[in-house]
């Protein structure tokens, strides 16, 4: 209806669009996926009706999809905390690292004091291997969010990774024995601590997390297949890596780096220069790809 303002239009939908976030009722998501590309349709530049539409598919994990709506919302109204944060997320999960870190960049214009902000430049500066550069956003993160210990919590665990990629093994073990005075159970960080002490030679040290810590996560896997590596016990690493690649390929490409490094020491180079190509790809260390 054309009497009807745009925002009273967003407004109407948006009780339909939270009963399917909470419900995942199909005929919620039909009405919504409908009535958001109607709106999209005839308000092709409003920033509200953009945001609605990559919200929606924001909600389902169709982050590729949601892109270009939170990009053209952002065009059309630059100051939406939200959907800054929405877009650098999608950006992260679709892998397009270098966009990532120039749009968390922009964002840092608009919200300068927000740490969530600085997370995501810290992580867009880390994939694409800024590592001390990284480090600097994270620990401007910790001081602006000081209160706040879970966002606190994740920059550090992402300075310890950022060490590990520095190869400064020692650092990464300071920050990581803070955080496991806190959480013993965390298997991103527990697995930080298998690696940088696999990588040190304490390799007791890793077997025995290795024991303590058992879980099914990749990151572990991950870290189990490197202290097997460096015990060149290269069919059970090799083992181990693929393990993790089938509980998750595409977010570490230091998986495939590992995998080629375990086929290289097996003497089977062919197999390992198609792992190094798969790292690239996905955006792996190149100081670490030969």
């Amino acid at each position: 209806r054309e009497d009807i303002d745009v925002d009273a239009k967003v407004k109407f939908i948006l009780p339909v669009f939270q009963d399917f976030l909470q419900t995942k009722d199909p005929s919620a998501h039909s009405r919504v996926d409908e009535a958001s590309k109607i709106l999209v349709e005839n308000y092709p530049e409003d920033a509200k009706v953009n945001a609605l539409r990559a919200d929606f598919f924001f909600s389902q994990d169709a982050f590729a999809k949601a892109i270009p709506y939170y990009e053209q919302s952002l065009k059309s109204k630059s100051n939406i905390f939200s959907v800054w944060e929405h877009l650098t997320y999608c950006l992260y999960r679709e892998n397009q690292y270098e966009q990532m870190l120039v749009k968390a960049e922009q964002a840092l214009d608009y919200f300068p004091n927000q740490g969530l902000i600085w997370f995501y430049f810290g992580l867009a500066q880390k994939v694409n291997h800024q590592y001390e550069e990284a480090l600097s956003s994270f620990d401007q993160l910790r001081f602006l969010a000081s209160e706040d210990m879970e966002l606190s919590s994740s920059a550090q665990q992402q300075e310890a990774l950022c060490y590990i990629e520095l190869e400064e093994y020692d650092k990464a073990l300071n920050l990581i024995d803070q955080l496991r005075e806190k959480n013993l159970n965390n298997p991103l960080v527990n697995g930080a601590y298998i690696i940088a002490n696999a990588q040190l030679g304490q390799l007791e040290k890793s077997n025995k997390e290795i024991k303590r810590a058992a879980n099914n996560s990749p990151y572990f896997s991950y870290a189990k297949a490197m202290t097997l590596f460096k015990e060149n016990k290269w069919d059970k690493a090799l083992e181990e890596i693929e393990s993790a690649l089938d509980l998750n390929a595409n977010d570490y490409p230091e998986f495939w780096i590992l995998k080629g490094e375990i086929l290289i020491s097996k003497g089977l180079d062919i197999q390992a220069k198609e792992a190094f190509d798969v790292a690239k790809k996905k955006g792996g260390n190149p100081n670490k790809i030969p």
